[in-house]
């Protein structure tokens, strides 16, 4: 929390922003737990997507409440990014058999119809796999009402990450291809999947730099564990700064390590325990 509002004093004074937006992952445990402290618990937030616990009636009613109070709370906009509209492909997609997508489908119209929460529909394209599930869903995002002040529906262009999950049968097209693809898609169903920085009321700004180099030993509180296996994060005891650590299996949280920065990929740093 101290971190977050360090971050937007500085966008404040440094870059004179006047409105500021939280974006929240909720499947990102350090966003949960944050959303956990500030509105509702945990198992609340996780189990849209979750294995059921609860019969399917009682459960939609349970979200639809939390969606009720996320919205009284402030919550103006949520990004779903769904595949496809067919129940039995969307298992397989997600390898996970016992996920009910009538249900999420039904939850995220509720949103839309019944909050003031706006709907931005993201489906990545899998090449071969939801080509002709992707026409159908941006149809589906502008039924419902999709887009009430940001754009109803953007796709996402399929990228293989190093540790991310890799779907059989799915090929990476290049940039160019992709965009190709979607200009196409574009004049199919007539509708603009394309936006301009301006038209997300982003801008470019200059590049906030850290308060440590490479190659300097400092100090580091360890405040949670990382990503991967073996990693923490940390916070710089003189600064309200982040570092990734690793190794860091034998280190327990609240413990204060020494840690050399090895690297800094704008500004997110990594440091080794000396």
């Amino acid at each position: 929390t101290a971190l977050m509002k360090e971050a937007l004093k500085t966008l404040r004074d440094k870059y004179g922003c006047k409105e500021v937006y939280l974006e929240v992952r909720v499947s990102n445990l350090p966003a949960i737990k944050l959303y956990e402290k500030r509105l509702v618990a945990r198992r609340e937030l996780t189990c849209l997507n979750d294995e059921p616990k609860f019969g399917n009636a009682e459960a939609v009613r349970e979200l639809a409440q939390l969606i009720d109070r996320l919205a009284e709370a402030g919550l103006d906009r949520v990004n779903f990014s769904i595949e496809t509209l067919d129940p039995d492909k969307a298992r397989k997609l997600y390898g996970a058999p016992w996920y009910d997508l009538k249900r999420v489908i039904s939850l995220i119209e509720y949103l839309v119809k019944e909050t003031p929460i706006d709907l931005h529909v993201t489906p990545v394209w899998l090449p071969g796999i939801n080509d002709e599930d992707i026409p159908k869903i941006i149809k589906w995002a502008l039924k419902i009402g999709a887009g009430k002040k940001w754009p109803p529906a953007t796709v996402q262009k399929y990228v293989v990450h190093k540790y991310g999950r890799k779907l059989k049968g799915v090929r990476e097209v290049s940039w160019a291809d992709f965009w190709r693809w979607l200009e196409s898609l574009e004049q199919k169903l007539g509708v603009k999947l394309r936006y301009t920085m301006e038209e997300w009321g982003m801008r470019y700004a200059p590049q906030i730099e850290p308060p440590v180099r490479v190659g300097e030993v400092v100090r580091l509180q360890v405040v949670a564990r990382g990503w991967l296996r073996g990693e923490a994060i940390g916070v710089l005891l003189k600064h309200n700064w982040l570092a990734t650590i690793a190794p860091a299996k034998h280190l327990e949280l609240g413990e204060i390590v020494k840690v050399k920065i090895v690297h800094d990929k704008d500004g997110i740093l990594l440091g080794r325990p000396v």
